[in-house]
């Protein structure tokens, strides 16, 4: 595990940076600080940036993603499976766990108490992303989008090459999906906090057990798929 993070240390010294600016802000601001303050800095250019990158987070990107390993090593597309499957059950366990508030919901609390933390006189105030519809209740914390993004990008980059760009390229994929959150009016920044680090957790656990196996290229698993054999059709009498 140690020998991941020497072999990775470029992508982990930017996730604790990553993770010490947001302690920073976290242990200086209120909870819903960082969304009060996207929302005065909006810009038409950023609302459709966050719009569809935060689409990074989702099926597609897997999908994307499991083709394209596939074709290097079957090994590795099974890799992409298995951090769906814990992502899913994951996102969806801790949300049922922890039961925090959307910011919708926290907002409209907010005003409700009337509240004048955050000199809101009515959610319009937070000025919602068109065509985005801003999700309610408590399924907050953590983000699942976060926790799906570096659980994804943080894999791949182990497994692709490890130089100093292209590490920092899925890292920052993996960041501006969790602000993307924050930015659309779906999360705070606790939540894209905790997703991270369990997200980057899952991706070096996964790269982890299957670096105890050995690599065997005579095996169907560590070939790319279009190498598969056919099996030999029997003969005919």
């Amino acid at each position: 595990m140690i020998q991941i993070i020497k072999d990775n240390k470029i992508y982990f010294s930017g996730f604790l940076l990553f993770l010490l600016v947001a302690t920073i802000i976290l242990l200086n601001t209120d909870t819903g600080a960082v969304i009060v303050f996207f929302s005065k800095h909006r810009s038409p250019a950023g609302d459709l940036f966050f719009k569809y990158f935060t689409k990074l987070g989702e099926e597609w990107a897997y999908i994307s993603c499991l083709a394209f390993f596939l074709l290097r090593r079957i090994r590795e597309g099974l890799l992409i499976l298995v951090v769906v499957v814990f992502v899913f059950t994951l996102s969806f366990s801790l949300k049922s766990i922890f039961l925090q508030d959307r910011p919708h919901t926290f907002f409209s609390k907010q005003l409700k108490a009337k509240s004048n933390i955050y000199q809101l006189k009515s959610l319009d105030d937070l000025k919602f992303i068109e065509g985005v519809v801003a999700h309610t209740g408590q399924t907050s914390f953590p983000s699942g989008h976060t926790l799906s993004g570096f659980a994804l990008f943080g894999l791949v980059a182990l497994m692709v090459s490890k130089k100093r760009g292209v590490a920092l390229f899925w890292l920052s994929l993996a960041i501006l999906v969790g602000l993307s959150r924050i930015y659309l009016v779906q999360h705070f920044l606790k939540d894209i906090y905790l997703g991270s680090i369990i997200g980057t957790l899952l991706a070096v656990l996964v790269y982890y057990v299957q670096e105890r196996l050995p690599y065997r290229p005579d095996r169907w698993y560590d070939q790319p798929i279009y190498k598969l054999r056919k099996s030999p059709q029997p003969k005919q009498a």
